[in-house]
């Protein structure tokens, strides 16, 4: 719609009208700006004659310049105004129906606000680099397992990695095996754990971003570390213990397949060799083939691990060299 000085319309398109809830022919050349508001008021676009003076007053005080509101109509709808000052002193008024950008609006700041809750809820540290490996977001989490080495909005990775190896988080190889994560490739590098200064271990984790930025996850890993480490140290003192022992153990699995022997083991089974992998009905085959075992012993080595493999066993047997040897059979946890 076009106004003149005096905000007199001067000429309007049909489609002014519709967006505004009026029926067509219903304004025409000469009505005044606040004979429209008062048609709209009339019609229930307005809510009483304060909400019209008010829309009034707005309007003649911005005719003068550019400017650009929003309004909301009661069935919802969202109407746009853009004025434009024109040189005799009037102003042309567009009006765009804005309902769907505003609820695309709506709707990625309702996501964008969900997104932050879940980040902030993560007991995971998300640390989000753009194109430019640049830190565009990280989360509380993040700071938390990462405390004493802090980022900041806008650092670039050569920032972090430079302040983190100052304070004496990474060593020259660590900070050479983080710069290497952000590079081609990354996407197949496996999780990187290490131990920071202060004793907690975490665990980092990578993903490309659609737009070529990249994902970096930390988990605090302590206690899983720990308790694979004090496995692992189980386990070695464990493998002492048998390797030192004078009897020969051999651990078969729930598959009935060779999961370890001992040195004692291939000694004293001298000339009756088996391997790790080994079906036991293998190393029973192979024993009758070269004369260990006769038909009646093998059969019974098979019938014990099929039915009796859940109860201890004892038997003593002679081998071929004349050396005799007590077999002691015990069930494990696991079935083996």
């Amino acid at each position: 719609v076009r106004f003149d000085p005096a905000m007199r319309v001067t000429l309007l398109n049909p489609a002014y009208e519709a967006l505004l809830g009026l029926p067509g022919g219903t304004m025409r050349p000469g009505m005044t700006h606040r004979d429209i508001l008062t048609l709209l008021d009339e019609r229930g676009e307005f809510d009483g004659t304060e909400e019209v003076a008010a829309a009034a007053a707005r309007m003649e005080g911005d005719r003068l310049r550019p400017s650009s509101r929003q309004r909301q109509r009661p069935s919802g709808e969202v109407l746009r105004f853009d004025n434009q000052p024109m040189p005799d002193g009037g102003a042309l008024i567009e009006v765009a129906d804005v309902t769907g950008l505003k609820r695309a609006e709506a709707e990625a700041t309702r996501r964008a606000a969900l997104l932050d809750a879940v980040l902030a809820a993560l007991p995971h540290g998300v640390c989000l680099y753009g194109p430019d490996r640049r830190v565009q977001m990280f989360n509380t989490s993040y700071t938390r397992l990462m405390s004493g080495t802090p980022v900041a909005l806008g650092d670039s990775l050569d920032e972090v990695v430079g302040r983190r190896v100052a304070a004496g988080e990474y060593d020259a190889e660590t900070a050479a095996q983080v710069r290497a994560r952000f590079g081609p490739g990354m996407e197949n590098l496996p999780p990187m754990r290490r131990v920071r200064t202060s004793g907690t271990v975490v665990e980092n984790s990578m993903a490309r971003m659609p737009d070529g930025g990249i994902t970096s996850v930390f988990t605090d890993v302590t206690a899983l570390h720990r308790a694979e480490e004090a496995a692992r140290q189980r386990a070695v003192l464990l493998h002492g213990v048998i390797e030192v022992m004078p009897h020969g153990v051999s651990v078969y699995g729930p598959d009935r397949r060779l999961a370890m022997f001992n040195e004692a083991y291939a000694r004293i089974m001298d000339g009756a060799p088996i391997a790790i992998g080994d079906h036991l009905d293998e190393v029973v085959a192979r024993r009758v083939a070269s004369g260990e075992y006769d038909a009646t012993y093998a059969a019974d080595s098979r019938a014990r691990a099929s039915t009796d493999a859940s109860k201890p066993a004892e038997s003593v047997r002679r081998r071929p060299n004349g050396t005799v040897i007590s077999i002691r059979g015990a069930p494990l946890p696991d079935g083996g």
